[in-house]
């Protein structure tokens, strides 16, 4: 923890000289190396008075066995990809602008980021499934900020295409990268569509009509990520069965939770996964 101090001293001391030299100050963000699945949504920044370092990390663990590290702050917009890659190939990409919460995924088609990924994997010569996220800044240039060793619910944009499917089964056979249809819609959850107009606030009639009128053309032009005509049960289980489970679970346990989230089917909970 003294390490943690030293470095908000240091920053604290460089945002000092630049406030005198009329620099722009650097902030960054501290955040959990290991998973956490409530300290990731907080985006506390350094630097920050002592006091509130103080306040932070009383409540966290950081050791040898938990590490966590600072980042610079970037300012853009948050995308996500996904890839598979077999020794160095990029079998399959997709891509969408993110946000922490996010559940509705639109392929971004971003250039540049799929030139940065495609080139990552061949010079390592990459085996696997990887997710990398970066901050694309104002003049388009993207920035890596972390890799995740799992497949990204953006794969939901190939809900139409065969080709990740293929990918998967032979990817000796894959002789380019498979990449969402150009007229793939957004998905999304109806359990989230649906509380969002809800918790919206406003309750003037214009305001609720105009909400029930957005859910409608979502519901009518874009795509359920688990609703699919010939199969409904995974859509109704996850909606009546899993998600109800999880809740009233939590309830009898008292056990601290921060959302449902029905994208993963799980609930952001203290000591969860």
């Amino acid at each position: 923890m003294a390490e943690v101090v030293e470095i908000n001293e240091r920053l604290r001391r460089e945002a000092a000289s630049a406030a005198v030299d009329g620099t722009r100050t650097t902030r960054y963000i501290f955040k959990s190396i290991n998973y956490d699945s409530m300290r990731r949504l907080d985006l506390f920044t350094l630097p920050c008075e002592p006091a509130k370092l103080e306040e932070y990390t009383s409540a966290i663990d950081v050791s040898a066995t938990n590490p966590w590290t600072v980042q610079t702050f970037l300012e853009g917009v948050e995308h996500s990809t996904c890839a598979f890659a077999k020794d160095g190939r990029l079998l399959a990409f997709s891509d969408n602008e993110a946000s922490i919460s996010c559940f509705n995924y639109l392929p971004a088609r971003n250039e540049k980021m799929f030139e940065w990924v495609r080139d990552f994997v061949a010079a390592r010569r990459l085996s696997g499934i990887l997710c990398i996220d970066f901050f694309v800044e104002a003049d388009g240039t993207p920035y890596p900020i972390e890799c995740n060793p799992r497949a990204s619910s953006n794969i939901t944009a190939f809900y139409n295409s065969t080709a990740l499917g293929k990918a998967l089964v032979d990817p000796d056979a894959c002789t380019g990268t498979a990449l969402p249809l150009p007229d793939a819609v957004e998905t999304y959850w109806l359990f989230s569509e649906v509380w969002a107009a809800v918790t919206k606030p406003g309750r003037t009639p214009a305001a609720l009509v105009s909400r029930a009128a957005k859910l409608l053309r979502t519901v009518m032009f874009k795509k359920d990520a688990y609703f699919d005509a010939s199969d409904p049960l995974p859509f109704l289980a996850l909606l009546f069965i899993h998600l109800p489970t999880l809740l009233l679970r939590n309830v009898r346990k008292g056990n601290r939770w921060a959302k449902i989230d029905p994208c993963i089917g799980k609930m952001t909970e203290e000591n969860g996964d």
